[in-house]
C-alpha cells in the first residue's frame, strides 16, 4: 500500500474520481495534479510543502522566423482555437512531426512550394495523410499570410490527392440483425448501435448525448465539428432502448468506470463488441448506413443537412445522388424487365 504523505487530503466524486490536495494546517488547499505518487504529483507536492507555488515548465520559445515559431504562433492563435479540438490535436501532432523533421533552424523563407509539394508526394501512398499534411499548412500559412506574417502563401497552388470515396464501409441490414441478435435489448452495446442508427450523429457527439439533450421528446445538441445545432426525434425503438439500458448520469454512454468516453476510446470499445458480435462494422460505418437510408427513402439534401448536420451541401449530395443512381438504375432494370417479357 502506498503510504500517504503528510498535510495530503484525498477527495472522491460520486462519479469515482479520485482528486488530491495539500493542506497544512488551516492554510488555503492547493491542487495536486495526476495520481498519488506520478512524478508530476511529486513535484507539485514538494513545490507546496516548501511553500512555493508548483509551476509547468514552460515550452521553450522557438526562434523568430523560424517553421517552429510559426507553429507556436498559430497554436496561440485566436484561429487555432475557434477549431473543434479534434480537429486542434491532428493539427498539432502534424506540426509538432513536422517540426521534429525539419529542425528547429528550418526557416520559414526555406519553406517554398517545391518543399510542401514533396511533403506531399512523401505521403502519396497515404492519399489521407497527404492531404491532411497538406489541409494543415494550409490553414497555418493561411493565417501567417494574414497576420502579415508572412509575405506569400506557398500552399496556394498545391492541390489534394484524389482519395477513395468509399471511405468506412456501410453497415448491410444483414449486418445490422447479426449485432442485434448478439446484443440484445439492454446491454450497452445494443444502446450504442441503436444511438448511431436512429440519430446518425458522430461519434464526437455520440459519448456527449444525454438526458440534458432531450427537449419535448426530440434530442438537440450542437454538434462538436462545427457548432451546427442539430434536432432529432426520439424513435419509439430508440426510446424503449435507452429505458431499458442502465445509463450514466449525464450521458447515455460511459465506459466499465461509470466515466464518459472519448470519442476514440468509444470507436475501439464499439469495434470490439462488433468482432464479438462477428460483424465487421464501425461507428462512422453505421453513420453512412443511416445517410444511405434517409437518402433512399427521398430524404432531401437540406433534411440530411440537417439531420447529421452537415454544414455545406457537398457531403449530403453524394448520398442523394447515390440513391438517385440506384433509383434510377431499378427503373430502368425494371423497364428492361416489362420489354423483355412483351417480345
Amino acid at each position: 500500500m502506498t503510504r500517504r504523505l503528510p498535510y495530503v487530503q484525498r477527495e472522491t466524486s460520486r462519479h469515482g474520481r479520485v482528486t488530491w490536495y495539500f493542506r497544512r494546517g488551516k492554510g488555503a488547499r492547493q491542487r495536486l495534479p495526476g495520481k498519488h505518487g506520478s512524478p508530476e504529483f511529486t513535484v507539485a507536492y514538494n513545490a507546496a510543502l516548501a511553500g512555493l507555488a508548483a509551476k509547468a515548465p514552460a515550452q521553450p520559445r522557438a526562434k523568430h522566423g523560424t517553421l517552429a515559431w510559426l507553429f507556436q504562433s498559430y497554436k496561440a492563435s485566436a484561429a487555432f482555437a475557434a477549431l473543434a479540438p479534434s480537429t486542434r490535436r491532428v493539427r498539432a501532432n502534424l506540426m509538432d512531426g513536422i517540426s521534429k523533421r525539419a529542425g528547429p533552424n528550418a526557416l520559414i523563407v526555406d519553406i517554398t512550394p517545391a518543399v510542401i509539394r514533396r511533403g506531399r508526394e512523401d505521403r502519396a501512398d497515404r492519399p489521407g495523410a497527404a492531404n491532411n499534411f497538406l489541409k494543415t499548412l494550409r490553414a497555418v500559412f493561411g493565417w501567417a499570410f494574414e497576420s502579415e506574417l508572412v509575405d506569400a502563401d506557398p500552399t496556394r497552388s498545391i492541390k489534394l490527392l484524389a482519395e477513395s470515396k468509399t471511405g468506412f464501409r456501410t453497415w448491410t441490414p444483414s449486418e445490422i440483425e447479426q449485432y442485434q441478435s448478439h446484443w440484445p435489448l439492454g446491454t450497452k452495446a445494443r444502446l450504442a448501435l441503436d444511438l448511431l442508427a436512429f440519430t446518425g450523429l458522430r461519434r464526437s457527439d455520440i459519448v456527449r448525448l444525454g438526458c440534458q439533450h432531450v427537449r419535448n421528446g426530440a434530442l438537440q445538441i450542437t454538434a462538436q465539428k462545427n457548432g451546427e445545432l442539430i434536432t432529432l426525434p426520439i424513435l419509439p425503438a430508440l426510446q424503449a432502448s435507452i429505458e431499458a439500458t442502465s445509463t450514466g448520469d449525464t450521458v447515455f454512454l460511459v465506459t466499465e468506470f461509470g466515466k464518459p468516453f472519448s470519442a476514440a476510446g468509444f470507436g475501439n470499445w464499439f469495434r470490439k463488441k462488433c468482432e464479438a458480435a462477428g460483424v465487421t462494422g464501425s461507428a462512422h460505418g453505421m453513420r453512412k448506413a443511416a445517410a444511405t437510408l434517409a437518402a433512399e427513402q427521398g430524404a432531401t439534401t437540406s433534411e440530411l443537412m440537417a439531420v447529421f448536420g452537415w454544414s455545406s451541401s457537398k457531403m449530403a449530395e453524394l448520398y442523394t445522388r447515390a440513391a438517385d443512381r440506384k433509383r434510377l438504375a431499378m427503373q430502368a432494370g425494371a423497364k428492361l424487365a416489362r420489354e423483355h417479357k412483351a417480345e
